[in-house]
C-alpha cells in the first residue's frame, strides 16, 4: 500500500473525532461522516445510441449541469448524488489534501475529475491522487487524466455498486492505477486494493 502507507502511518490518529469508525477489510479505520442528511431521487442511466470519440466527448456540451462518463464510445449520465455522498466524498479529499500538505509530497488530490481508462472510455473518479507533473502537463485542456493516477478513490452508492466493483475495478487495473480504495457506507467497509501483476488484491 505505497500510498496509503505514506500518508497514513497511523490512520485513525490522523483523523478529526466527530465522525464514526467506519472498520476496513484490513484492520484499519477511517472516519466518515455519518450525518444522515435528505439524498436526491436516483436517476435511470440514460445511454445514447451515438457513438462519441474521446476528443467528441472532451468538448461536449448538452446546455445542461449533468456531467457523463464515457463507456465504449456512449454517453453515460451519472446519478446526482446523495448528500451523504457528496460529504464522505469531501471528507477523503480533505484529508488526503491535509497529509500531502503535511508530508510536502508533490502530489494533487482531486474530486470529481475524469480518467482516461481505454480509447473511447473515460471515467469520472470520485477522488483521485496525480503528481504535479501530470496536471501541469493538461494545465489548459479537460479535467481528465489519460495517464494513471496514483490513487482512484470511488464511494459507492446504490445505482454504482456493479460500476465501482466491476467495471471500474477491472479498467483502473488494465490502466495500472496503482492502488484503488472502494468506500461502501451500506456496508461499512472500506475496501484497499493494491495492484500486483495487473490485478487488484485487498491487502
Amino acid at each position: 500500500m505505497i500510498i496509503f502507507d505514506a500518508l497514513f502511518p497511523t490512520p485513525c490518529s490522523l483523523l478529526p473525532t466527530p465522525y464514526s469508525l467506519l472498520p476496513t477489510s484490513c484492520s484499519l479505520c477511517y472516519r466518515l461522516p455519518t450525518v444522515n442528511f435528505p439524498g436526491l431521487l436516483n436517476m435511470t442511466t440514460i445511454t445514447t445510441e451515438r457513438l462519441y470519440t474521446f476528443e467528441e466527448y472532451l468538448n461536449y456540451d448538452d446546455g445542461t449541469d449533468n456531467r457523463y462518463e464515457l463507456v465504449d464510445g456512449r454517453l453515460e449520465i451519472m446519478n446526482p448524488p446523495t448528500f451523504r455522498h457528496l460529504l464522505i466524498a469531501k471528507f477523503i479529499e480533505q484529508v488526503l489534501e491535509a497529509e500531502i500538505n503535511r508530508l510536502g509530497l508533490p502530489w494533487l488530490c482531486f474530486k470529481e475529475a475524469g480518467i482516461r481508462t481505454g480509447w473511447r472510455k473515460s471515467r469520472l473518479s470520485d477522488v483521485y491522487v496525480v503528481t504535479k507533473d501530470q496536471v501541469m502537463a493538461l494545465l489548459d485542456q479537460s479535467a481528465v487524466c489519460d495517464t494513471p493516477p496514483l490513487l482512484a478513490v470511488e464511494v459507492v452508492s446504490p445505482d454504482s455498486v456493479k460500476r465501482d466493483y466491476r467495471y471500474k475495478r477491472s479498467e483502473y487495473a488494465a490502466l495500472g492505477i496503482t492502488e484503488y480504495w472502494i468506500v461502501d457506507p451500506p456496508n461499512k467497509k472500506v475496501s484497499l486494493l493494491v495492484l500486483e501483476e495487473g490485478l487488484y488484491h485487498k491487502c
